[in-house]
């Protein structure tokens, strides 16, 4: 769905209370309607409302700002290297469970889901490759049809950017075997894990959630360093013993309402 097209419903959405509203003060200037003001302003705020739910939802199942395509997409999406160097990879996922994790990308970038649900762009720029996927989602009344399950295989080896926005459901990062130069997660009412990459230099992950519940797993060996702010309650360690004096570390910045947030270790 094109980015022009998915702002339209929204557009059209507020018009047509615009509309309404403006034939009620019409009709009722006319004097051919007799409504009372106390009844009309909760029916203005009911409006507002109404739109803006409906932009929260298309931005919790992973639409806003996106030029992939609506209803069904495909099954499985391979995305070859062709001599690409860089990785730019940018998620927006709806409702569903999925796992990301590397050295099982036949391509540079491999998805496979369960249903016909993968929307796809890519573009080079140089040695970069810049791929994004999201939910194409088939929409049916005034809702949305969700619960799709994903496999993201991303090859070894590549120096990776990661930007992840996500709605309500499961997701499983494992980052261990990627040369990840930094990461992104944007996350609603979820479930979210994520395995620590084994950073070359400084490589800061920033996770963003409301509700959620997030597991931070620190491979062996590597050196991290987990703060949050906001409504965050943690449990396990915030640092590893050598993170301090460590040129190779990981830090991870967790913001969140009403999160939580476990540190582990990798197994």
């Amino acid at each position: 769905m094109t980015r022009r097209r998915q702002r339209g419903y929204g557009g059209i959405l507020a018009g047509a209370i615009l509309i309404l509203l403006g034939g009620t003060f019409l009709l009722k200037n006319a004097g051919i309607l007799d409504l009372d003001w106390s009844l009309l302003w909760p029916l203005i705020l009911v409006g507002i409302g109404i739109v803006v739910i409906v932009a929260a939802l298309r931005a919790g199942s992973g639409w806003a700002g996106w030029t992939g395509t609506g209803g069904a997409g495909e099954r499985r999406v391979v995305v070859p290297a062709d001599g690409a160097r860089r990785l730019e990879l940018s998620l927006r996922l709806g409702a569903g469970s999925y796992r990301l994790a590397g050295g099982t990308a036949s391509g540079l970038v491999e998805v496979t889901a369960d249903q016909p649900t993968i929307a796809s762009v890519t573009s080079r720029n140089g040695d970069l490759a810049l791929v994004r996927l999201s939910t194409a989602i088939e929409r049916w009344g005034w809702g949305w049809r969700n619960g799709h399950t994903w496999q993201i295989g991303v090859a070894t080896g590549v120096p990776t950017m990661l930007d992840m926005q996500a709605g309500a459901g499961s997701f499983h990062v494992d980052l261990s075997a990627l040369s990840v130069v930094s990461a992104r997660f944007g996350i609603g009412a979820a479930e979210l894990s994520v395995v620590l990459p084994r950073p070359t230099g400084e490589v800061p992950i920033r996770i963003e959630g409301g509700a959620a519940s997030f597991i931070v797993a620190v491979p062996a060996g590597v050196q991290a360093r987990v703060s949050t702010t906001g409504l965050v309650a943690r449990s396990g360690p915030s640092e590893t013993p050598g993170y301090a004096t460590a040129t190779d570390r990981v830090t991870v910045t967790l913001t969140g309402g009403a999160a939580s947030v476990r540190v582990t270790q990798a197994v």
